[in-house]
Parts: C-alpha cells; sequence; structure tokens
C-alpha cells in the first residue's frame, strides 16, 4: 500500500486505520499514540498528530466528529508529520498531492469527485460530497504555481443524510 492509498482510503471509507466517526479518546490514543497537542474549545476537542486531526465532541462521552488529513504539512515537515502508524502502513509521503490524481484514483473505487459541490475562494475550492461527509480543499496557486492543484486538505465528518419529505 502506498499514500494515494491511504488517502483513497480514508475518503472512501470515512476512515483511517479503522477509527472514525464515534471512534474514542481511548481508541485514538491506541493508534496514534499520546504525541500530539491538544486544545479544548466549549464541547470540542481537538488532538492534532501532524497530518492528522481528530475532532471530538462531548456527549456522555468523547466521540469523534471530525478527522482532519493536513496534508499541506507534509511540505513544510517532511515525512516527520507522518504519524508511525501511518507511515508503518503506508510508507513515506510525497510533499504533493495532485486532485487530479486523488480524482482518478476515487473514481476507480466509485467515488466520482466530478459531481462534487464546489464552492470557489480567493485561493482555492472546496469539493463537497455531502452524502459521503467529506470536502477537499485544492489549492488554486496563486501564491506559488507549484501547488496549482495540490490538495491542501482532506476534512471527514458524519455523512448528510438526505431529508425525508
Amino acid at each position: 500500500m502506498d499514500e494515494l492509498d491511504f488517502y483513497v482510503t480514508a475518503i472512501s471509507a470515512q476512515r483511517v486505520l479503522g477509527l472514525g466517526m464515534g471512534s474514542s479518546l481511548e481508541e485514538v490514543t491506541h493508534s496514534f499514540g499520546k504525541d500530539f497537542v491538544e486544545d479544548v474549545h466549549g464541547p470540542l476537542l481537538r488532538r492534532d498528530y501532524g497530518l492528522l486531526e481528530f475532532t471530538f465532541h462531548r456527549y456522555d462521552r468523547w466521540k469523534c466528529c471530525l478527522i482532519g488529513v493536513q496534508v499541506h504539512r507534509i511540505l513544510w515537515g517532511d515525512n516527520e508529520v507522518i504519524p508511525d502508524a501511518v507511515s508503518a502502513k503506508y510508507g513515506s509521503f510525497s510533499p504533493h498531492l495532485a486532485a487530479a490524481t486523488l480524482s482518478r484514483a476515487l473514481e476507480a473505487r466509485g467515488v466520482d469527485l466530478d459531481g462534487a459541490a464546489r464552492q470557489t475562494f480567493s485561493d482555492s475550492i472546496k469539493m463537497s460530497l455531502v452524502e459521503l461527509g467529506v470536502e477537499i480543499i485544492v489549492l488554486k496557486g496563486q501564491d506559488d504555481e507549484r501547488l496549482q492543484g495540490d490538495v491542501w486538505s482532506i476534512h471527514l465528518s458524519e455523512p448528510k443524510r438526505p431529508q425525508l419529505t
């Protein structure tokens, strides 16, 4: 398995190494260890493991409600930002992830980014697959052409269910 498998599996399964929405703090700690930065804002707690951020909401217990894959951090942190559990399974990661490459790999798994809702900003495009609970931020590359079309981040959350009328 390689880094592209990591990204495609995270998006298509909405899970990272078996962890997803509803996972507990203990489960994340068991998989990724105690080397993290943590902050709490009201009912939300965020654990930052470098490439990965897990956000939890306090219900009867802390439950994961968002997973952020901060692809851009590899540019500045090299592979040091990749948690050991991820690199053990997927190897080293390139500092660039082209959205076109990701799109082709997702299409091979039955996930079509062409149908994603798009929201355009001055420096990026947000593609949302609400039925999967996935948002992908792609850079326009205005400040640095080398980054044009690169994935900045991927966010996994609870899929939106269609409203019954």
